[in-house]
């Protein structure tokens, strides 16, 4: 395995470990209460360039958002897979980032009958370090997404003239919260929105 800790979530008394490695992405299910793997591994996307995977559950499907390979840099994706470990709908992986946005710190959390994601990328930076270096602002971005197709354009909500970064996102019911950080001057904050998503 690489240098990137691997995703986990619970459900029932399974355990789900996705893991970025050199062969790819993969998930496996164990029994919490043994070292037993289950069900896996199960390739979810064989690029080794698959990387910085999220992982949730609804009880009934397991999501899995990453980064992954594109031929112009890399895109976010999602994976669903059914609670065997097979992959559901999609091949290849849903993406749900545009071509060339350099996405990074994908999270999901799972919201009515699909999912809900966030990440940060430069997409709006037009500086000249951004477009020939990579050296980019970010914003936050969140989408919803079903288990075969992405819910309409992704939201900028952090719309921050300081970079942005790292997000991780929240569930409550029907309530949607997502913190990151930002930078002022030379200080670290956290920020924090919340809205909420149809039932």
């Amino acid at each position: 395995a690489r240098e990137q800790a691997p995703a986990t979530t619970l459900y029932g008394n399974r355990l789900v470990v996705v893991a970025s490695t050199l062969a790819g992405l993969t998930a496996a299910i164990l029994e919490a209460d043994s070292p037993t793997i289950d069900v896996g591994p199960v390739t979810i996307d064989d690029d080794s360039a698959s990387s910085t995977p999220d992982v949730d559950t609804n009880g009934t499907m397991i999501g899995v958002a990453y980064v992954g390979a594109d031929p112009g840099g890399t895109t976010g994706r999602i994976a669903t897979l059914d609670l065997d470990g097979e992959l559901l709908a999609q091949a290849p992986p849903l993406q749900i980032t545009p071509s060339n946005t350099t996405p990074r710190s994908p999270a999901i959390r799972s919201i009515s009958t699909g999912w809900g994601l966030t990440w940060h990328d430069g997409r709006t930076d037009e500086n000249s370090d951004c477009v020939n270096f990579g050296f980019c602002r970010n914003d936050i971005y969140f989408v919803g997404a079903s288990v075969a197709d992405v819910g309409g354009d992704a939201i900028d909500i952090s719309a921050d003239p300081n970079d942005a970064i790292e997000p991780s996102i929240a569930r409550l019911g029907n309530t949607i919260a997502i913190v990151w950080k930002t930078f002022r001057g030379s200080r670290r904050t956290a920020f924090a929105r919340a809205f909420t998503c149809e039932p």
